[in-house]
């Protein structure tokens, strides 16, 4: 993770969860992964919450449609936001975080 004294806007990505289901002829796997912004604190409240909703709703549009990801991606979506604020190296910080959900169905062919 970024140090003391981090150039704010900065997004850092952290890995989730991940499963995989089978059904008749097909295997869909699912992962998951969180987008954390982090951002200046700002006392004005106003302009916090412009900022953080601006930031969201970015978030939120971002993975819209098919996405690459080393490979072919059928869906790629926000399933959950938040906003808050956290402590990173001593310092704190206003965050929106975006949970992605990438999945992905293939054919399987089933041998005995």
């Amino acid at each position: 993770f970024p140090s003391h004294d981090m150039d704010v806007p900065a997004i850092i990505v952290l890995p989730d969860t991940d499963s995989v289901e089978y059904g008749g002829q097909t295997r869909r796997v699912r992962c998951t992964f969180k987008v954390r912004v982090y951002l200046e604190p700002i006392a004005d409240l106003s302009r916090r919450f412009k900022m953080l909703h601006a930031y969201r709703t970015w978030l939120r549009n971002l993975y819209n449609g098919a996405v690459q990801l080393g490979g072919v991606v059928d869906m790629a979506s926000v399933v959950n936001t938040d906003m808050s604020n956290d402590e990173l190296g001593g310092d704190s910080y206003l965050t929106v975080e975006a949970t992605v959900e990438c999945v992905k169905q293939e054919a399987v062919a089933i041998t005995a």
